[in-house]
């Protein structure tokens, strides 16, 4: 089922992102998280890859397996670093033949300690270019090897082998206070609607700690005619080295009122999760009041916390 449904059959739609072990560590804990957050019957889960050149494998066994353990719909995570587009294309069939049909298309970060991202031979530089391949794949277009056109008969100027098409929704991510490698405002959407364009069919915001970057992004969006779902993306800070990552690395702002408690009490961990507890569920009480389809938690598989932000929303 693709998850674009359940914006439509449902007034607001609860969803989690979970991510891989890193490799050779115990996946019953990811397991066990996720029976945690099942309590509130999310609509979907999504599975990340790893990122920064973290090495987490698994992704789409993973998904496939949340599927069929807990009956929940499941969206699978690939990023383009250091691909080429037949390792993506491989990627992209291991989905559909675990029989997963929302894929999250990402272009994804540069390695720790990179400033820019650079695509392999025969790799995307954006992620609209691995939408558009998507698409392709939904219209049953493969890449041709080298005497494919020969094998099958196809004329020399052929572009691709025609095979069994796919049936991918397509999630992008958005970024309400830009991208930091464009932090230009109109480009910023320009390229959003580029992505959209291509195939994409929800959007999925970058973590966001001020509900006023959401909705001025979604008023942007829909002046340009993007009108795909737009869903706010909340991930609550529980440990005093994510502040640093947040606002420099992604470029998102933190209230001052916020960071400076989250500063006061970053040697009293009690104290710093509380905080971040009750300001987590008064921005989210805020979306909600406001008027959003949806909210997708990056849970960073901390069922604990997450658990008691929802316990407090007015949901």
């Amino acid at each position: 089922m693709h998850i674009t449904e359940f914006y439509k059959n449902k007034e607001f739609v609860l969803s989690f992102e979970i991510a891989p072990p890193r490799n050779g560590e115990d996946i019953d804990k990811v397991y066990k998280c996720v029976e945690k957050l099942m309590e509130f019957n999310p609509s979907f889960i999504t599975v990340t890859q790893g990122s920064g050149g973290s090495l987490r494998g698994g992704t789409a066994a993973i998904a496939s397996t949340i599927k069929r353990k807990f009956g929940v719909e499941v969206v699978s995570h690939i990023t383009c670093l250091d691909k080429s587009n037949k390792m993506i294309e491989n990627e992209l069939i291991t989905n559909h033949y675990l029989g997963i049909e929302n894929i999250m298309a990402l272009r994804g970060d540069p390695p720790w300690g990179d400033k820019k991202f650079i695509p392999v031979k025969d790799g995307f530089s954006y992620a609209s270019e691995f939408v558009e391949e998507i698409q392709r794949k939904n219209n049953g277009k493969y890449i041709l090897r080298h005497n494919d056109w020969k094998f099958f008969k196809l004329e020399q100027d052929a572009k691709y082998r025609l095979g069994e098409k796919t049936n991918f929704c397509v999630g992008i991510a958005g970024y309400p206070e830009g991208h930091r490698e464009c932090k230009d405002e109109i480009k910023n959407i320009e390229f959003q609607k580029l992505k959209v364009d291509t195939g994409s069919d929800i959007i999925f915001s970058q973590i966001l700690y001020d509900s006023k970057h959401y909705f001025k992004f979604v008023k942007d969006c829909k002046e340009k005619q993007i009108s795909v779902p737009i869903i706010p993306g909340i991930m609550p800070i529980t440990f005093n080295g994510q502040i640093n990552f947040i606002t420099e690395t992604c470029g998102v702002n933190i209230p001052k009122t916020y960071l400076d408690n989250l500063i006061k009490f970053k040697k009293n961990k009690k104290k710093f999760l509380n905080t971040s507890v009750e300001f987590t569920a008064l921005l989210c009480n805020d979306l909600i009041e406001k008027g959003i389809p949806g909210l997708h938690f990056y849970t960073l598989n901390n069922w604990s916390i997450i658990t008691k932000i929802l316990k407090l929303l007015n949901k």
